[in-house]
């Protein structure tokens, strides 16, 4: 109603945060990825794909990894898996490993398989790292 408002209230919009949040932007970041806007891609950006990278070599050039490293490794993949849905099945095998509750410090050897999907891991990372459509076409 403007000056014939009964009770003067401030306006409900703030101009500089309307500004800052409204304006279109060719990249934001959501929950950790960020969105390129323009070409319609989602990407890994570049501190977590080296941190994870580097986790996954030196798990699989070991061959061997603590309960608590080979957790928080697959926590982080777990993370990646919601946009390489097909990659899901290369955690199976390794989520295996952690159904029997130990301490954070005892050492695990894996086996030839699960090095494998620990490399093919290393190309999933890389993949979301470049970009993955939004559309769902890579």
């Amino acid at each position: 109603m403007g000056d014939a408002e009964p009770i003067r209230r401030r306006g409900l919009l703030s101009e500089p945060k309307l500004e800052a949040e409204g304006t279109p932007a060719k990249e934001h970041i959501v929950l950790g990825w960020t969105l390129k806007t323009r070409l319609l891609t989602i990407i890994l950006p570049t501190d977590k794909f080296e941190a994870w990278s580097t986790d996954l070599r030196v798990i699989s050039e070991a061959p061997k990894a603590s309960y608590g490293d080979l957790e928080s490794t697959l926590g982080h993949l777990n993370y990646a898996r919601y946009l390489i849905p097909l990659a899901r099945h290369f955690l199976n095998k390794l989520r295996s490993r952690l159904h029997t509750r130990r301490h954070k410090n005892q050492e695990l050897t894996l086996n030839t398989e699960e090095v494998a999907n620990l490399n093919l891991w290393t190309l999933f990372l890389t993949k979301a790292h470049h970009g993955i459509s939004m559309n769902g076409v890579t």
